[in-house]
């Protein structure tokens, strides 16, 4: 049995690495499957970033008059250092991922000076890279992939990393790799029985792009502040799609809300869905009541799709990264029911408050906080005991455990 794919699978770039497939966006081949089964030939494969659960630390280390260490090991959080003037100040950042191997390395020199402001650029040098696949496997499972092998081969290196199962999602992730080398990469699946259902095959290239660390120093009294950010490089969405796949309306358990934020000023609310099943589903009929009682619906646009174990977030038009940005959004702080509808079917719902610690029906807020469900528990969305809170994290699993 053959399935051609309609778009090109790429890996995609992080902090430069980048993993990408040696056939065009266009361009159409041929992907064997050995089940004979029609229920096991929907795959949906999404090769995308190195995810931040294996990045461990940002090393940065300044010398000059001083010498200053900092670790930090939120690497999306800008960092602060209180650094005297002196010439010059020798900055260095080491970044480790995968169980500390050392991934990235940059410096830079400069020097610096109380009462002005300074703009520094350090490239780092990619050291080794990884490959990281993600496997949709649906919130029930549907093919019943219980395992699975990632397949490294090239001239010099054979290497074979099993599955991971997590909740909704199954991934590949290899060890430290060597830069500028092409490879052979060949997934399998099989289901609980042990039978291949899926066979995937092709040539990934892992290169040394430069990406770019962006340090903003600005003078602060006599000392000078420096915040360090990263520069993200977004990545670019590609998809495998096979025919069973189709795009269809949601029913009930195939979305559930994995995030909500309060704000208590700033306004930076947002609510976050998951589409949980293995296919994408369309949203136009659907809606949200954002009150008790359902008086107040926000209304998803026409065309209105999210990909199989893809995330959808609604915020007022100061949430960045947003995928629905609405005029006036806003989240009650006190006691919420919020209740996802398509064409008068109940879909998901979620009953936070809080004022409210004790009913286990209704998830209890923590200021300040933003309430996220790990993808892991997803079929458990109604224990709220399972939920955690952590700063936000929009469009990506939870930050916390």
């Amino acid at each position: 049995m053959l399935f051609k794919n309609k778009t090109t699978i790429s890996f995609l770039l992080f902090l430069s690495i980048a993993l990408l497939l040696s056939c065009s966006a266009d361009k159409e081949k041929s992907l064997p499957a050995t089940s004979e089964n029609a229920d096991f030939s929907t795959v949906f494969l999404n090769a995308k970033s190195l995810p931040s659960a294996l990045l461990d630390s940002l090393v940065i280390l300044a010398t000059g008059i001083d010498t200053i260490r900092e670790v930090q090991y939120d690497t999306e959080t800008p960092l602060e250092m209180q650094l005297f003037p002196h010439t010059p100040w020798r900055f260095y950042a080491g970044l480790y991922a995968g169980g500390g191997i050392l991934m990235q390395e940059g410096s830079v020199e400069m020097e610096l000076q109380a009462g002005e402001s300074f703009f520094v650029e350090i490239p780092l040098r990619a050291l080794v890279g990884f490959v990281y696949v993600e496997i949709p496997i649906g919130l029930e499972n549907p093919m019943q992939i219980a395992s699975g092998a990632l397949s490294l081969n090239s001239k010099e290196t054979n290497k074979t990393f099993l599955l991971n199962l997590k909740g909704p999602i199954a991934f590949f992730s290899s060890d430290a790799l060597p830069l500028n080398t092409k490879y052979l990469a060949t997934v399998v699946l099989e289901d609980i029985h042990g039978d291949t259902i899926f066979t995937f095959q092709d040539s990934i290239s892992i290169r040394d792009n430069n990406p770019v660390f962006n340090w903003q120093l600005t003078s602060l009294r006599s000392s000078v502040k420096l915040s360090i950010h990263a520069k993200v490089i977004e990545p670019q969405q590609f998809f495998a799609e096979f025919p069973q796949s189709k795009k269809r309306l949601p029913v009930a358990n195939d979305i559930v809300f994995t995030e909500v934020f309060v704000a208590e000023k700033d306004h930076f609310e947002f609510l976050e869905l998951f589409n949980g099943s293995l296919d994408s589903l369309i949203l136009d009929s659907c809606s949200v009541s954002t009150k008790s009682g359902g008086t107040s619906n926000i209304m998803f646009p026409l065309n209105t799709i999210v990909r199989p174990a893809s995330f959808f977030s609604i915020g007022g038009d100061s949430v960045l990264g947003a995928n629905l940005n609405l005029s006036g959004f806003t989240l009650i702080n006190t006691k919420q029911a919020l209740v996802l509808h398509c064409r008068n079917q109940k879909i998901d719902s979620l009953f936070y408050s809080s004022t409210d610690t004790l009913n286990i029906d209704t998830l209890s807020m923590q200021k300040n906080k933003s309430a996220q469900l790990p993808l892991r528990f997803s079929n458990e969305s109604k224990n709220y005991s399972k939920w955690c809170f952590s700063s936000p994290s929009l469009g990506r699993d939870a930050l916390c455990e």
